[in-house]
């Protein structure tokens, strides 16, 4: 299964199903949007309305026509009929169009349905038990907007339109006449019903939607599928350049670069990348020309401390990057703007190195300021939990601030790259001029007796040295805790 799974974690198919995923998802959020748009224009249209209208003008009243024939109405069986019809409601065709008025819309506790003669009297009422006993005078008076209406009915109006209102917005009320098969009005008959949200027709839409639904999911998912695998093979592409030519950086060919010309984030982090190398290989000429070995191990110790840990963490975020942009574009995208800032940084950094050798963080801030910042962006970089304690509230010589903020930046390298911790602390104390550093990890630790000095150690015990100061460090399988103190100064003169 494992390595069935093993190309889908690919960025290429990641990339593909996630717009697969977008397309489908936002095609259904938008057929329910239309959906909803729909009901609410048929909520305030009068197309249910008259429907109903047209049922009870064309569908009802001829029924009942029947039984007003003669001189005496048949009373018994304007009853029948009413109760056919609270059980099985009313159906017309009329040709391909299919109008039906339920029971349900009849068992409503507000729904009225009353047949009059011409003197509006009461002939039958679908409330009744019985049927009526001798026609009599109807109380029409509790039925909105009737009167009009049972006015036009009974003078034998036929316009659809003119036979129903729906006053208050939410009560229907009907009146069409009923005519003999001679034509003549023999009476009328009244339905007056509480209209809701209710008499929506849900259920189709609900059947419509999902058919649709269903239909547009395959048509989107093959375009997703097939834009996903154009749009993944070209982003794919230009991270495997990416990739490429920081690999051949690495082996110290720096006349290979990156060609993305596109204005887009990946285009502007390579042409960043691109002025990153060919800075760092001026870098690399400039200090094969130095004939002091003392400033050519400078240079050195400050490449290290300073761009190569830009470069890791440019390349920590462009993983980051390509492992997210599947199913958090958002994220990636930040990752991206990450690299991008620490690509400029290094740029800078090699400007600010070739020529005064001074960190940059430092420029116009103090030790807590650069520290609080750098930590805070390590931390972002590496998910790995920081607490720092910056105290006192004296200054420090520059060539002093500059040591301690190159040994934090070193030692949070070595943490990143060795350790495997999930949280460090950082103290810094400052007071008379004295410096005094500790940084602590819950990482695996080693044996500083057996370990062999890198570059790295060796740079901050050599940095220490060059201070006055001393460098202890005890580590096990507990973690690992660097202590550093600096003696104090007076006026920039060690003491």
């Amino acid at each position: 299964m494992s390595r069935f799974l093993t190309p889908f974690r690919r960025l290429s198919w990641k990339l593909t199903l996630s717009y697969t995923l977008v397309t489908a998802t936002t095609l259904l959020i938008l057929e329910i949007v239309v959906a909803l748009v729909i009901l609410f224009a048929i909520w305030i249209s009068d197309i249910i309305p008259a429907s109903l209208a047209h049922i009870i003008a064309n569908g009802a009243a001829p029924q009942l026509s029947r039984y007003l024939v003669g001189d005496t109405p048949d009373l018994a069986g304007i009853h029948d009929w009413l109760r056919r019809v609270q059980r099985a409601g009313i159906r017309l065709s009329e040709g391909q169009v299919q109008y039906e008025l339920r029971a349900d819309d009849l068992s409503d506790p507000g729904t009225r349905l009353l047949v009059v003669d011409t003197e509006r009297r009461l002939l039958g009422d679908i409330a009744q038990a019985g049927p009526i006993s001798a026609p009599a005078p109807a109380d029409l008076a509790m039925i909105p907007a009737l009167e009009p209406l049972l006015s036009r009915a009974l003078a034998g109006e036929s316009n659809i339109r003119q036979l129903y209102t729906r006053p208050a917005g939410t009560q229907l009320t009907i009146a069409a006449p009923i005519r003999d098969p001679d034509g003549n009005v023999r009476g009328a008959i009244i339905f007056s019903k509480s209209f809701s949200l209710g008499d929506l027709p849900y259920q189709g839409f609900i059947v419509l939607l999902g058919m649709s639904f269903l239909i547009f999911f395959i048509g989107s998912g093959l375009i997703g599928t097939i834009f996903g695998l154009f749009t993944a093979r070209g982003l794919t592409r230009r991270f495997s350049r990416m990739a490429e030519t920081a690999a051949a950086w690495g082996s110290g060919d720096f006349s290979r670069v990156i060609e993305d010309p596109s204005a887009d984030e990946i285009g502007r982090l390579s042409r960043q990348l691109n002025a990153m190398a060919a800075q760092l290989e001026e870098l690399i000429q400039t200090r094969q020309q130095l004939s002091i070995i003392e400033e050519r191990n400078r240079l050195a110790r400050d490449l290290h401390d300073s761009v190569k840990q830009h470069v890791f963490a440019i390349s920590m975020n462009l993983g980051a990057a390509q492992a997210l942009w599947e199913h958090d574009p958002g994220a990636a995208r930040k990752r991206l703007d990450i690299a991008f800032d620490l690509a400029r940084q290094s740029q800078q950094e090699l400007t600010t190195i070739i020529q005064t050798l001074r960190p940059i963080q430092l420029e116009g801030k103090g030790i807590r300021q650069a520290l609080r910042e750098y930590i805070e962006r390590w931390q972002t970089q590496t998910c790995i939990t920081a607490t720092y304690d910056l105290r006192g509230d004296g200054e420090l010589p520059h060539q002093i601030e500059e040591t301690i903020f190159r040994i934090v930046q070193e030692a949070l390298s070595n943490i990143t790259r060795h350790s495997r911790a999930s949280s460090v602390r950082i103290i810094l104390s400052i007071a008379s001029g004295q410096a005094q550093l500790e940084i602590s990890d819950d990482g695996v630790g080693f044996d500083p007796a057996k370990q062999r000095a890198g570059m790295g150690l060796r740079s901050m015990q050599e940095r220490v040295a060059a201070a006055g100061g001393s460098l202890n460090i005890s580590s096990g399988t507990g973690g690992t805790t660097l202590q550093v103190r600096i003696p104090g100064t007076n006026n920039g003169v060690m003491v």
